[in-house]
């Protein structure tokens, strides 16, 4: 009886640790929507909702050696003109980072990212995040 309760001590306090250093796999969860503006230009707006203690980096860019900034890559579509740059909703939080040695922008909880385009027609247009 005893060994069996020691075993079962080892199994809780082995499950106890797994669950204490889990970390969320998709810690950003992301949703699209459109929005016309008339002219056949849309507005595409990529919100980025952030788990607690977790944050995103802003648009950058940073030297060799920084953080990854956050970037969109649209894939070409002779169909679809991109105007202007991709724009965060929200100013970043800035501070000096020790272990980057430079300041950097972040986001918590969450923004929206948005993207104008230009499209005589109804088209696909892939978009990848990183």
């Amino acid at each position: 009886m005893k060994l069996i309760k020691n075993l079962m001590f080892a199994v809780i306090a082995v499950m106890s640790s797994l669950v204490a250093v889990a970390q969320p796999l998709e810690p950003v969860q992301w949703s699209t929507s459109v929005e016309s503006m008339g002219d056949s230009q849309y507005k595409i707006s990529f919100k980025a909702s952030v788990d607690a203690d977790w944050h995103i980096y802003d648009l950058g860019p940073y030297e060799v050696g920084g953080p990854m900034a956050t970037t969109f890559t649209f894939d070409e579509n002779p169909a679809v003109e991109l105007v202007g740059a991709v724009e965060a909703s929200a100013k970043a939080i800035r501070e000096q980072n020790e272990v980057y040695g430079m300041e950097i922008g972040y986001y918590e909880g969450e923004v929206v990212f948005s993207q104008v385009v230009k499209a005589q027609s109804a088209t696909t247009l892939n978009v990848c995040v990183d």
